[in-house]
């Protein structure tokens, strides 16, 4: 999974392989990439 989030003027591209938190900031929550995928991938 891709993940892009603004640093001031630009753009941060971070990549989830596997297993991994994603923050929402936005939403003051963060999703694990299980949760994400819950009921998607066996």
């Amino acid at each position: 999974m891709y993940a892009y989030q603004r640093e001031g003027e630009s753009w941060k591209l971070t990549e989830y392989v596997g297993e991994g938190v994603i923050g929402l900031p936005c939403l003051g929550m963060e999703l694990t990439l299980e949760q994400i995928y819950a009921g998607v991938v066996e």
